[in-house]
């Protein structure tokens, strides 16, 4: 009944704060983040390989009816379910989105025992401002009620007893740059808005109950086997629940489609109002960005899937079979994707390096643009400076080398001499700006004595 219901559904909150004040999580030990918010990826580049895979789908479905014609041996179908093309136009038109801004900012997670995580490492518990903005809001939030509430949601079964949870984390988007977009006219400057959860259990088996329970109470989930955990994604769900408990909400919307949804907000990401949008569609969460990110693979990929499936193209026999608002949406990502920014820079993503010509392997400017959101996985550099002074430079020179060398925005070289060739262009872009910058600090802090 509705009233059993709610009693269990109290009893679990109360087991859930019982249990996990009673284990305060499991601490993390040392400074490196052990429950980090997982990377996503580009939205064109899960579209474009949705698209691609249903194009070889129906290569291999044209070899089977050819052979069955023939009267030849049958091949295994099997391999085929996950590309059918109803499967397929489901995805695009008929599975609902939610989506919500993408904040420029660095992102901060504050687990159930207090602790605050950055992206790649925790924050010491003594630390009162992380990158240049107070830490004080998101310590004085009121987070572990909310995963208490969210726990109890997740993990509890029908007598309200929870799962055993090892860690959970509340995480949100530190606004540091307040500088960019509408920031400081909506007060979201130097503020922490949270956009998700991320609880890790002890068992797969208990995180696959967590999922599944998660999903029917209409949270918008995400389950790793691998890592055992949960990932709960910003929702009208989650808002409901953060606003319960008066933490900050980023406000989320859902669309029919996601042929509806980038219909709409084409526009808006055009006119660079904010850096982009994040996206769920069923269990798959990804992110839309503005023109002026860097974005390289992106584009390519775009940019060669668009051209094949247009009138001449290698796969322009198999645009029919495909829905007109499907195509239309691919048109409408490349021209967000390739649209020259008003920043002055007119970046759009174009192929780095790898092309054969002599010459520099990467492109300098998204270089920089890649070491400036490297610089946002960890604390300010000043930090490093004052604890260290020099001696910090070349630790910092192979973290931020590392960072900006394993992500997958810039479309650098996979491996070859051109890997090594850019990967020696990086460090001394690198090396060239933590110097400066380290300069910069030292001519300041001597001024201040």
């Amino acid at each position: 009944t509705p009233q059993q219901t709610k009693a269990n559904t109290q009893t679990a909150i109360q087991s859930s704060a019982t249990h996990t004040n009673r284990r305060t999580d499991a601490p993390i030990c040392s400074m490196q983040n052990k429950l980090p918010w997982p990377s996503i990826e580009q939205l064109p580049r899960e579209v474009c390989a949705k698209i691609s895979h249903t194009l070889q789908i129906m290569d291999q479905a044209a070899t089977i009816i050819q052979r069955a014609w023939r009267g030849l041996e049958r091949v295994d179908k099997r391999y085929l379910r996950n590309g059918a093309l109803s499967k397929v136009h489901q995805w695009f038109l008929g599975s609902p989105v939610i989506a919500s801004e993408k904040l420029d900012g660095t992102n901060v997670g504050k687990m159930r025992c207090g602790t605050l995580l950055g992206r790649r490492q925790a924050i010491a518990d003594s630390a009162t401002e992380y990158q240049h903005c107070s830490l004080r809001v998101v310590r004085e939030s009121n987070t572990d009620a909310v995963l208490d509430e969210l726990v109890a949601t997740l993990a509890s079964d029908n007598d309200g007893v929870v799962a055993a949870v090892q860690r959970s984390a509340i995480y949100g988007e530190l606004c540091c740059n307040p500088g960019l977009y509408h920031y400081q006219k909506t007060n979201l400057a130097r503020t922490w808005q949270p956009f998700g959860a991320i609880v890790q259990f002890q068992s797969v088996e208990s995180a696959q109950q967590a999922f599944e329970g998660g999903t029917a109470a209409g949270l918008t989930c995400v389950f790793s086997a691998e890592a055992k955990t949960v990932r709960v994604c910003n929702s009208p769900h989650f808002a409901a629940l953060l606003r319960k408990h008066e933490v900050a909400v980023i406000e989320s919307r859902t669309w029919a489609s996601l042929v509806d949804f980038v219909k709409e907000k084409k526009e808006w990401m055009c006119s660079e109002s904010g850096e982009g949008m994040v996206v769920s569609v069923n269990t798959k969460t990804a992110k839309w960005k503005i023109s002026r990110e860097p974005q390289t693979n992106a584009v390519q990929e775009l940019r060669t899937l668009t051209k094949s499936l247009k009138p001449g193209g290698a796969e322009a026999h198999k645009a029919a079979l495909l829905a007109p608002a499907i195509l239309q949406l691919l048109d409408d990502l490349y021209e967000v994707a390739t649209h020259v920014d008003s920043g002055g820079g007119g970046k759009k993503g174009g192929k780095v390096g790898g092309d054969g010509k002599k010459g520099p392997v990467t492109n300098a400017d998204n270089v920089l643009a890649a070491i400036a959101s490297a610089l946002t996985k960890f604390d300010s550099l000043s930090v490093s400076f004052a604890e260290k002074g020099k001696d910090a430079l070349g630790a910092l020179f192979n973290q931020i080398t590392d960072e900006v060398m394993g992500g997958e925005d810039l479309g650098l070289p996979a491996e070859g001499p051109e890997r090594v060739q850019a990967e020696k262009e990086v460090g001394i872009q690198v090396k060239r700006f933590v110097s400066e910058q380290y300069g910069a600090w030292l001519r300041a802090d001597q001024a201040a004595r």
